[in-house]
């Protein structure tokens, strides 16, 4: 577009390439327009068990899932004194959520249980009693960690699926892990950056990429925090076959700044690009559901608890982005490319001085 408004500017050539121009600027909203028209409803809003009605029946296809916004205090998150004040807040809240909208899946936000609940037995035991209790599948945002020996261990970034019957069916580690937040990057080639401490978290990156299988047999991939940036990630899991995405987040410290919309604004694209519905959890906002084509619903408000909750279904197979990646990109960019090279190689054409010489 930029490049045709350019090329009039400099050859006063506005009729041709200025319909060139209209004609791209048309495009995409009118093709947005006919998608949206045929448009599936991937996700949509259901009303508590009691208030349902007839033609709100939950499909043999579809999940229900809530969202738990805990909104968890960051000064009294990690303090050890308040961890049970925590664990018991997120409790309540999920006994809250399975009693007024009876879903198949609910959510946990990143890190939200600040313990390592397969190692803490006794916090680990009211998640699980309660688990069981309510006999539905959960998915915990937490920390984990695997021994390795005598005073040596690797501490992760997890998302734990817990069974009706409290068993730990699966686990993701996050892979992607935030350069001086979760990891001191380059510390085994530059030794000295192991002394810094920004006081950050020194985790270790997970190594699997896990298809999760929930509630109906639902496949979906977890990406925790950031990891919702990198499109290969959410492409890779749907391609895995997963036909849900699930974004679990902490976005806290951004404070109330443009962070959390922007970050959201991401989840929102691995979704489009995909063509599969995204569950988004954070522990302060925004959360939200996203469709296959965008839209986005059930946005709750920052720094406030919530128990957002709709019907989705997964949807396999994605995209030709999912399956082709960026090969129409850089087909696009190589033929930019040539054209470059084929007008510099071209040669100039005469000009008025030279003409009247």
């Amino acid at each position: 577009m930029n490049a045709l408004v350019s090329l009039a500017w400099r050859r006063r050539v506005w009729r041709r390439l200025g319909l060139a121009a209209a004609v791209l600027a048309v495009i995409p909203p009118v093709f947005g327009a006919l998608s949206l028209r045929g448009a599936d409803r991937s996700v949509r809003a259901v009303s508590p068990p009691g208030e349902r009605s007839g033609s709100e029946a939950i499909d043999s296809d579809e999940i229900v899932a809530t969202l738990v916004q805990a909104n968890t205090p960051r000064e009294i998150k990690w303090k050890v004194g308040y961890r049970k004040t925590v664990i018991d807040d997120l409790l309540a809240k999920t006994r809250e959520a399975a009693r007024d909208h009876d879903p198949d899946l609910i959510v946990w936000p990143e890190t939200a249980a600040p313990i390592r609940i397969p190692w803490e037995k006794e916090l680990a035991r009211s998640v699980q009693d309660t688990v069981a209790e309510l006999g539905r599948w959960v998915l915990v945002g937490t920390l984990d960690a695997k021994v390795l020996g005598p005073e040596e261990y690797e501490d992760y970034n997890a998302a734990l699926l817990f069974t009706p019957t409290a068993e730990v069916r699966q686990r993701y580690y996050k892979r992607h892990l935030v350069p001086f937040g979760e990891i001191t990057p380059f510390k085994r080639m530059l030794p000295i950056l192991a002394r810094l401490d920004f006081g950050q978290s020194e985790f270790t990156p997970g190594r699997e990429a896990t298809i999760f299988e929930g509630p109906k047999g639902a496949r979906f991939r977890v990406l925790i925090c950031f990891e919702s940036i990198f499109p290969e990630l959410a492409r890779e899991g749907v391609r895995d076959g997963a036909g849900v995405l699930v974004n679990i987040t902490n976005d806290f410290w951004f404070g109330r700044s443009a962070g959390p919309l922007q970050h959201g604004d991401m989840a929102v694209l691995r979704a489009v690009e995909n063509r599969v519905p995204m569950l988004r959890c954070a522990n302060s906002g925004l959360s939200f559901f996203v469709d296959p084509y965008g839209r986005v619903s059930q946005v709750t408000p920052l720094f406030t608890a919530g128990l957002p909750t709709a019907g989705v279904r997964p949807r396999a197979g994605g995209s030709p982005y999912t399956r082709h990646g960026d090969v129409g990109l850089a087909v696009i960019a190589g033929l930019l490319a040539l054209g470059v090279v084929v007008g510099l190689a071209k040669p100039a054409a005469p000009g008025r001085a030279d003409v009247a010489g």
